[in-house]
């Protein structure tokens, strides 16, 4: 695919992020118009390495239930990454299917879940598990159907990845269609770290991402702590694809530059 490097690193960061330890995974909603690749995204750059897969549990849906989140969690030992390639199945059920898909939603990828009834019989008791998300939407259906419970508070669980293709890019597109270059396997991404890791955030970096969080949170629907909070994650996430327990000056430089993509309104050309 053309020019999505951006793109794949941030589905990259977010699969790291699982290994950050003591916080809580990175969840990510691409946003971008309809031919845009964003399910390709998700679904070809995803990590394959069999020390990954077995460290990870990675769940490829077209579409889910309440019920159906819980029993993916219930038995999972393994941080589980949940892959929904098109957000638009999920809300085009009827509004009662939707909210109590949204409010699991907001369960797993937040506090966690601790018991639940998922039918009939007794209540299933999940210890507080949660997930995170990797999903898609055009900004249509941000902007309609999913208006509903964005007031809910459901998009401040999720790190937007805004985007659009410059006019040079969509040339680029349709050269590399028309030389058949679509054909062509797609690189898997890599995740190094597998286990737990702590990493720190030292000064001055951590007042700039604070202030980043700050700013950004302008084109976000919340205040700027849970920003904060995703891009702490963000930038620790980097230091361990680097190969670092710290946060240096090059990961700060990649979280700004991931930045401009975190925002519901406008759309960063790529």
């Amino acid at each position: 695919m053309v020019a999505v490097e951006p793109l794949t690193e941030a589905i990259r960061t977010a699969y790291q992020s699982v290994f950050v330890a003591n916080e809580k995974p990175l969840s990510l909603l691409l946003i971008a118009e309809t031919d845009s690749g964003k399910s390709d995204l998700i679904l070809s750059y995803r990590p394959v390495a069999e020390c990954v897969l077995k460290a990870i549990h990675v769940e490829t849906l077209s579409d889910v239930s309440a019920s159906g989140l819980y029993r993916i969690v219930r038995d999972k030992t393994n941080p589980v990454i949940i892959i929904i390639p098109d957000f638009h199945a999920v809300v085009s059920h009827k509004t009662s299917v939707t909210e109590n898909t949204i409010n699991s939603l907001m369960s797993l990828l937040q506090d966690g879940v601790m018991k639940v009834s998922v039918g009939p019989g007794e209540p299933v008791e999940l210890k507080g598990k949660r997930a995170s998300l990797i999903t898609a939407m055009t900004p249509g259906i941000l902007s309609g159907k999913a208006g509903k419970w964005r007031k809910l508070g459901f998009m401040r669980r999720l790190l937007p990845v805004h985007y659009t293709y410059s006019e040079t890019t969509s040339r680029a597109i349709h050269e590399s269609i028309r030389k058949g270059e679509y054909y062509r396997d797609v690189k898997p991404l890599t995740v190094p770290v597998v286990a737990p890791q702590v990493v720190t955030i030292p000064a001055p970096f951590d007042s700039q991402v604070e202030d980043l969080a700050k700013d950004v949170s302008r084109n976000l629907e919340n205040r700027g702590f849970t920003a904060h909070k995703f891009f702490r994650v963000y930038a620790k996430s980097r230091a361990l694809i680097h190969g670092r327990n710290r946060v240096t000056e090059v990961e700060y430089k990649e979280l700004l530059e991931f930045s401009d993509f975190c925002n519901l309104s406008d759309a960063k050309q790529i």
